[in-house]
């Protein structure tokens, strides 16, 4: 797990990794606001998406979590 490489989105966050190995095994994902507040905590599905329909428009920081590895990225939805 070294990075995200692109994020799509509409309702549906599509992450992408650079290492397509990191889908293998459980992941976390935590969306948080600037504020440090943890606005949602799913498991990754297995196409790589996570629905974001219920986060309003704004500026927010993914966490992606597997094992001892993190990875950060800041994404936007309008």
């Amino acid at each position: 797990l070294k990075e995200v490489k692109n994020l799509t989105y509409k309702n549906k966050l599509q992450i992408k990794f650079a290492n397509e190995e990191a889908l293998n095994g459980e992941t976390d994902i935590e969306v948080e606001d600037f504020t440090g507040r943890v606005l949602l905590t799913e498991k990754l599905q297995a196409d790589g998406s996570l629905n974001i329909s219920k986060l309003g428009g704004g500026i927010y920081i993914l966490r992606v979590k597997q094992g001892s590895e993190q990875v950060s990225k800041r994404f936007s939805k309008n």
